[in-house]
């Protein structure tokens, strides 16, 4: 993505990899912004771009170079804005899952997204591309919670990259659900809005959902690269947010509410 008027950089394109803290200044207006959990930001000057030219990584105004390291390396993760879009893909291998133990939370980790569903009895339906594709994942019921999580994958002499998991659907239909644990690239949104005494939605990662509730209190607490929008009623509702991106809370109704908001992100509530 080509960004003319990076302050100090003119030129410059951003590509992104891993999530890392690092600290943003004088980016946007002279405006300096808190340490947050972002993406590492790889630097590559315009004018200097040729095979032979070394990345460059921004952290904290210092420029870091690396050797020996291919300059058009494919881009992993999209750039924020990007990446927070839905590129949505069908899957063509679907699988319904016979579960007998009882849960009330969930727990994904991987490169997953789910949808919410109210419904009397309990029906977990997998979407991928293919059956070998599912193979890749693990799903178990400990502790009331259910997991659906990548399995260890030794490749090219170490685990699996999250990047490198293959997308997988969740069609998760409960009666009453507490809570939504997520880590990864994640995205949740609820057909019908999710009722229980309380509801939380916690996790760290590149997040994003909409989600609509009818409950006593809802908890939110995510790190990461977010984009969350939650309506509906909740008595009371604790919203945190830590790292690069916004909770739109706008369309919830609600008596009390906690914000907490770190690094460059932003909570909108509806005005009490």
């Amino acid at each position: 993505m080509f960004i003319s008027n990076f302050r100090g950089l003119p030129n410059t394109y951003f590509t992104y990899s891993s999530i890392k803290k690092i600290m943003f200044k004088n980016i946007f207006e002279s405006r300096v912004f808190k340490s947050c959990r972002v993406l590492k930001v790889r630097i590559i000057s315009k004018n200097k771009c040729n095979k032979q030219q070394n990345n460059r990584v921004f952290n904290s105004r210092t420029i870091h170079l690396f050797k020996n390291e291919p300059i058009m390396k494919k881009a992993s993760l999209l750039v924020a804005g990007m990446l927070l879009t839905v590129c949505s893909v069908i899957g063509q291998y679907t699988e319904t899952l016979n579960i007998e133990e009882a849960f009330d939370n969930v727990r994904l980790d991987g490169n997953v997204r789910l949808y919410l569903q109210e419904g009397s009895e309990t029906k977990v339906n997998l979407e991928t591309r293919n059956e070998k594709k599912m193979e890749d994942y693990r799903i178990t019921v400990q502790n009331n919670t259910l997991y659906i999580g990548l399995r260890k994958k030794q490749r090219y002499g170490g685990t699996r990259k999250r990047h490198s998991s293959p997308r997988i659907k969740v069609n998760l239909t409960h009666p009453e659900l507490k809570g939504v644990n997520v880590e990864g690239l994640v995205y949740v949104y609820s057909i019908d809005p999710v009722s229980s005494n309380s509801f939380s939605v916690k996790g760290d990662g590149l997040i994003r959902g909409k989600i609509e509730v009818d409950v006593q209190r809802l908890e939110v607490d995510l790190d990461g690269l977010c984009s969350m929008r939650f309506s509906g009623k909740a008595d009371r509702s604790d919203l945190r947010l830590d790292g690069m991106g916004r909770i739109n809370a706008r369309d919830l109704e609600t008596s009390k509410v906690h914000k907490s908001a770190d690094g460059l992100t932003s909570i909108r509530v509806a005005k009490l």
